[in-house]
């Protein structure tokens, strides 16, 4: 009862919080404060985290020459939310839907959106593959096989911070330490202003995750024109991940990174390159980086993340960071029940994402036989829907074309050994 009584009340102070102030697009900065003005024990705890990414940040400059790659895989289930709608139908949206947002979340990422800044343009430098993945789960909490997508009647039109903080998101979440949790619902009240908030690290337990409203999550079914491209959920997982918005929410303030230029205020639209350039707040002579996935612009204006938001995110899901326990929760890649090889560089596969075909080239002669089968994000096979010709000597060329969109897990293996590739199909 007193969890209880003190979740409604941080809803009720949320709700004064926001009908005081208009608010448009994230609404995580605003759950932050209120979380630390209503618990301030909270402050211990996101303190320490600051304190943790300050030494791994520090660390990792001393080690940065001799450190190997490592991607983080991170296991999502999405709640979807809505009012009796039959599946694909307004709020209760579609698998397909969902997909298209993993998809997206997989190339931003890692630095294959295809729309990324091209080499020539100033900020290229800054830009960094930040070498975490993501898939739907498929194991629940109780170890059984699941689509990593799950669907709630709540009853209304449209849902404001008490009923999502203090009724649906308590009882639909699923374990925080080993799922990263997304609701999907109509945004209405006090939030109908946002496209969705998270939950930063240190501030919340029993609903700890992430909110979009869904028609600004992934980039096919009813979308808003201007947030159609999925990067609402790119940019609110940052926040989950411990980024700042990259103004610091003040005028000229500090989102704690190195790397992104000092800004007046948030950015909106699609603003001109240069942006605010030499401003008073300390931008160089290329303006302000408002295509960073941490400003407010248009999705089609949304380009990147740098180098110094990567290492701050990966902070979190380092052994002893505030999210670690999701990179160790062995519900993210689909199992062949083979033994897995460590080193998967020994198997390319280009280009990905890819839209009818892609190659792959055993570039350490891996095995002279080996097979594939294909997976997406929920367990289904698609082996039968490709064809694989090999071409000259190691190189082997695979038809993709029959496959829908979607993030998929591609499985290589021999009678005795295995290697898992992901691959995003985007026509």
């Amino acid at each position: 009862m007193q969890k209880t009584l003190y979740t409604l009340f941080i809803c009720l102070s949320f709700m004064t919080s926001f009908s005081q102030q208009p608010l448009s697009h994230c609404g995580t900065e605003a759950f932050r404060q209120q979380a630390l003005l209503t618990h301030p024990e909270y402050k211990v705890v996101v303190d320490n985290i600051e304190a943790f990414t300050e030494h791994y940040i520090s660390t990792l400059a001393n080690e940065k020459k001799t450190r190997a790659p490592y991607v983080y895989s991170i296991p999502v289930v999405v709640h979807v939310i809505h009012n009796g709608e039959s599946v694909g139908s307004g709020a209760n949206i579609s698998a397909a839907q969902i997909y298209s947002q993993i998809a997206v979340l997989n190339k931003d990422y890692r630095l294959k959106n295809t729309d990324s800044l091209k080499p020539t343009h100033p900020y290229w430098v800054n830009t960094d593959d930040c070498e975490i993945e993501f898939c739907l789960a498929w194991k629940d909490p109780a170890g059984n096989y699941t689509t990593g997508i799950t669907r709630y009647n709540g009853g209304q039109s449209s849902y404001d911070y008490p009923e999502l903080e203090n009724i649906h998101k308590p009882n639909t979440i699923w374990d925080h330490e080993r799922y990263l949790n997304i609701w999907v619902c109509t945004l209405g009240g006090t939030a109908s202003s946002l496209l969705g908030y998270a939950t930063p690290p240190g501030t919340a337990i029993d609903n700890d995750g992430v909110v979009i409203g869904h028609t600004y999550f992934g980039t096919t079914g009813t979308l808003d024109p201007a947030y159609n491209k999925g990067r609402t959920a790119t940019h609110e997982i940052g926040h989950f991940f411990n980024l700042r918005h990259t103004w610091g929410d003040a005028v000229c303030g500090s989102d704690f990174v190195s790397d992104t230029e000092p800004a007046e205020d948030a950015n909106y639209g699609c603003p001109t390159f240069p942006f605010h350039a030499n401003s008073a707040c300390g931008a160089g002579p290329n303006g302000e980086m408002y295509m960073n996935y941490m400003d407010y612009v248009d999705d089609a204006c949304m380009k990147m993340f740098t180098n110094g938001q990567k290492n701050r995110m990966r902070a979190t899901l380092a052994v002893g960071g505030s999210r670690s326990t999701l990179t160790t929760s062995n519900v993210c890649i689909y199992p062949t029940g083979l033994p897995e090889i460590a080193d998967n560089s020994v198997m390319s596969v280009y280009p990905n994402p890819t839209s009818d075909h892609f190659y792959l080239k055993n570039t350490t002669n891996f095995v002279a036989d080996f097979s594939i089968q294909l997976f997406n994000s929920i367990g289904q096979e698609f082996t039968s829907e490709i064809v694989m010709n090999k071409e000259a000597g190691n190189l082997y060329y695979v038809n993709t074309s029959a496959l829908p969109n979607g993030t998929y897990f591609l499985k290589i293996h021999s009678n005795t050994k295995s290697i898992t590739k992901s691959i995003a199909i985007i026509k």
